[in-house]
């Protein structure tokens, strides 16, 4: 992710192996990542990217990581 035009910075907050539950707030996060761009829409690009890159997987190798379309800038004023 960290390799991905727009991408400024980000890393993971819990060590391999760490157990994650239903997150309560954000110390539990597993991590982060920072964009920077010209526009919302190369943010998105970047964002969407990332997301596709990302890989948390549970015991059985099934990726847990979520995404939903409110992580997007458009529309977000």
């Amino acid at each position: 992710v960290l390799t991905l035009p727009g991408v400024s910075g980000g890393r993971f907050l819990q060590k391999p192996g760490t157990e994650i539950r239903n997150r309560k707030n954000s110390t539990q996060r597993a991590g982060y990542f920072i964009v920077c761009t010209d526009s919302r829409d190369s943010a998105d690009k970047t964002v969407q990217r990332a997301y596709e890159k990302l890989r948390i997987e549970n015991e059985n190798g099934i990726n847990m990581i979520q995404f939903y379309d409110k992580m997007f800038f458009r529309g977000n004023k």
